[in-house]
């Protein structure tokens, strides 16, 4: 299955809306920073199917945190990107 950022960012605040997820984003961006320390941990255990599961726990609290914050990723990957390709030529 394929999915959009703009599907997967709605999937997620449909998910803690419908959970009663809501917490304030610092207590999003701490969750965030110990999921970090958990890709580190895969990568140096080189164990692909864990690293999988932990970028996609990165994903999910970076969609919800965009979520918080009234961000859409897909717009604002759409203009770093452009950002990006103007700087490195």
């Amino acid at each position: 299955m394929r999915i959009t950022i703009y599907d997967a960012q709605e999937k997620v605040k449909e998910f803690v809306r419908d959970k009663n997820w809501k917490v304030d984003s610092s207590e999003i961006f701490n969750h965030l920073v110990e999921e970090i320390g958990e890709v580190a941990r895969e990568l140096r255990n080189n164990d692909k199917t864990k690293l999988k599961e932990e970028l996609a726990d990165v994903l999910f609290l970076i969609f919800k945190l965009s979520n918080e914050k009234d961000i859409s990723l897909e717009e604002a990957f759409k203009h770093k990107f452009e950002l990006i390709k103007k700087r490195f030529k």
